[in-house]
């Protein structure tokens, strides 16, 4: 069993596009959050709070039905979404500097584990 514990086992997911060109949100999926974000607000709700819970479970009771919201949410690709997210939050921070040694993230990885 030593074999196992030398080797870190991760599914690698085929590039969903160009890895140059950072996935950006359509604009219908922007309006759909704007709608989904304003309608959690107007209720009261935390909405990053809530808008995080329903796109990591599915579950649609995280977003209001006020304004419709939850029905729009739920038409949006949940995992297409929260990667440009991640692509918009990260990349600027682990993108390689021009001179390719400024970056204080060694080879542009967010670390191992």
């Amino acid at each position: 069993m030593d074999h196992m514990a030398e080797h870190e086992w991760t599914r690698a997911l085929p590039p969903a596009h160009p890895p140059a060109q950072p996935m950006d949100l359509t604009p219908q999926e922007r309006q759909v959050l704007e709608v989904v974000f304003t309608a959690l607000q107007e209720r009261g709700y935390d909405p990053a709070r809530q808008l995080a819970h329903f796109l990591v479970t599915g579950e649609p009771a995280y977003i209001t039905a006020h304004r419709g919201a939850r029905t729009q949410a739920q038409r949006l690709d949940r995992v297409r979404l929260v990667e440009a997210l991640v692509r918009a939050y990260l990349e600027p921070q682990f993108r390689p500097s021009s001179s390719g040694n400024d970056s204080p993230h060694e080879g542009g990885r967010a670390g191992s584990g």
